[in-house]
């Protein structure tokens, strides 16, 4: 334990240097909210994310029809209701990656139709409607009786399949994709992947391409600075990590 206090106390260092680059600081004080809709905590950047860019969509209708403007906390907290809601309502999912994003987009998409005086469950996106309808394997609880009788209203069909029979494997055809689009064939599975994962990706062909590529993305020459600096530093800290292991005794 003194070994494993002795490597945090080196980490939180660059932890309170470079985390306020990445997430919102306000992410740690509502993170403990995440428990009520049982949502898991990686999500809360996106999430947050998400109700900003919404908030002002909605705040721009509701003023525009005369209505009283909500607070992004306003928000926050009728999303987490509704994801409790909606959870047991569409088979009760797992809450991970895809699938966590699938309930929370969901119940943000009801939450933005309610304010708007519109019906709850008037738009479901295609990803998730290949989760209701057993696309991406069977859903552990049971759909409710509106879900059901939604399925049967727009004519859908459940899938009792293999989610893996949808995918056929088309790495030859992925790899004259990529030969065809940047002149060379794709040299790796990671780069004949990122076609059907990444759409219009092509693999970078040289150093000097990724290097202007990250210029681009990295938005000042102090935060490149930060990070290469931090760069520098993990080496250090895990050799710091593997001697306290190793030798718990020289702490």
């Amino acid at each position: 334990m003194k070994a494993y206090m002795k490597v945090r106390s080196l980490t939180q260092k660059y932890i309170d240097d470079f985390l306020g680059y990445y997430i919102n600081p306000k992410n740690r004080l509502m993170n403990s909210l995440l428990i009520g809709p049982g949502l898991p905590g990686g999500m809360m950047g996106s999430l947050m994310a998400d109700l900003e860019s919404n908030l002002e969509s909605l705040n721009k209708w509701l003023s525009k029809n005369g209505k009283e403007e909500i607070t992004l906390d306003d928000l926050l907290i009728k999303l987490f209701k509704e994801v409790a809601y909606v959870w047991p309502k569409i088979g009760n999912p797992p809450l991970v990656t895809p699938f966590s994003q699938y309930v929370k987009n969901l119940a943000l998409m009801n939450v933005m139709q309610i304010e708007r005086g519109k019906e709850r469950w008037s738009v479901i996106a295609d990803n998730i409607w290949d989760m209701i309808l057993g696309r991406s394997g069977k859903l552990p609880g049971t759909l409710a009786p509106e879900i059901v009788q939604l399925i049967k209203e727009q004519g859908r069909e459940f899938y009792n399949g293999n989610p893996q029979d949808l995918y056929p494997n088309r790495l030859d055809e992925f790899r004259a994709e990529m030969k065809k689009t940047t002149g060379i064939p794709g040299r790796t599975m990671k780069s004949c992947l990122s076609l059907p994962c990444i759409p219009n990706s092509t693999e970078p062909t040289s150093r000097a391409l990724q290097k202007k590529l990250l210029k681009k993305i990295w938005p000042s020459e102090r935060l490149r600075h930060k990070l290469k600096k931090l760069s520098l530093h993990r080496l250090k800290l895990r050799q710091t990590a593997q001697q306290a292991i190793s030798n718990p005794g020289s702490w």
